[in-house]
């Protein structure tokens, strides 16, 4: 167990020093804040990153001047070992909106899972593979960090939170 000292260092640096580069846990937002850093033109950019036990999401948004956009979205799942991509989607001028963010997510799922019962040749009514669909993104959604906290500590959750 590190020292109460170390650990305070680590996440609330005295001024000049450097802070441990560690995602950081955002309430309102309810996904970790990773890889923030500023353009040369002085935009800022960061990765947001939600997880539950069976998905991870990571949003890659851009703030312009006062303006919030959403650049792309990464949907993974896990196979044992490490993460996979399952979905992405990449953004063009796109202003920041959850509802929107969240939609495209449920439709980026439910095309996934659409696939793969056509590959095991299983069948699903529309109203059952929705209905699964929502339930899993809204897990991500409405996680709080405690129960974030009981994943995190898988060393595959702990390479993924590590910024890239």
């Amino acid at each position: 167990m590190k020292p109460v000292n170390n650990f305070l260092d680590s996440v609330l640096p005295i001024f000049g020093n450097p802070k441990d580069n560690i995602p950081v846990y955002n309430e309102s937002q309810r996904m970790f804040i990773s890889s923030n850093y500023v353009s040369a033109s002085g935009h800022l950019y960061y990765k947001g990153i939600r997880f539950s036990e069976r998905l991870v999401m990571i949003e890659q948004v851009g703030l312009y001047h006062n303006w919030t956009y959403i650049d792309g979205i990464e949907l993974y799942t896990f196979n044992g070992q490490e993460r996979v991509l399952i979905a992405k989607k990449q953004f063009d001028k796109v202003f920041y909106n959850m509802e929107l963010i969240k939609e495209e997510v449920e439709n980026m799922l439910q095309n996934y899972l659409k696939g793969q019962l056509l590959i095991k040749q299983e069948n699903a009514t529309e109203d059952a593979l929705r209905n699964m669909t929502v339930n899993t993104i809204g897990t991500l959604y409405e996680n709080k960090i405690e129960e974030m906290a009981k994943c995190i500590s898988q060393p595959t959750m702990l390479a993924l939170l590590s910024p890239q």
